[in-house]
């Protein structure tokens, strides 16, 4: 059982290898270029969009985490949600076992649910304003306006 994970993060990175070598580079590297250094503020984007939900639960668990272990722990349940398209369960009994160390099983699985269901709340309505912004707001031809009000 020691070797499941590491067998698993080797398949893991040898998948995300597949994928990149499978990608067009001369499509890619266009595509960087026409971005500029602009395309690298998703990193930051992504990381605190992370540091977001980490606070969340943190909150919502009656005793002090440390913060660096938290956001490993979402890191990787995040890793176990993409790559086991199981409606974001994946991750989560890893998400559990971490926060047992602290807590109870009990208060530990409530923190977990209505984190997720916090999670789902603010993705969703944050989705559905950025549509709204880009309908409103994008010089759109009216089929594309229309089905970007529908999306909303």
């Amino acid at each position: 059982m020691r070797a499941a994970k590491p067998l698993l993060a080797l398949a893991g990175a040898a998948l995300i290898g597949v994928m990149l070598w499978k990608l067009d580079r001369t499509q890619l590297w266009t595509a960087l270029v026409r971005m500029g250094p602009v395309a690298l503020w998703t990193i930051p984007f992504g990381l605190a969009g992370m540091l977001s939900n980490v606070l969340t639960l943190r909150a919502l668990v009656p005793a002090r985490l440390p913060l660096g272990g938290m956001f490993a722990n979402r890191f990787i349940s995040d890793s176990y949600n993409n790559l086991l398209p199981l409606l974001g369960f994946g991750g989560e009994p890893f998400k559990m076992r971490f926060l047992m160390r602290f807590v109870t099983a009990e208060q530990a699985l409530a923190a977990t649910v209505q984190e997720r269901i916090i999670d789902g709340v603010v993705d969703f309505s944050y989705a559905a304003v950025q549509t709204a912004l880009g309908a409103a707001l994008l010089t759109l031809e009216p089929p594309g306006r229309e089905l970007s009000w529908a999306g909303v």
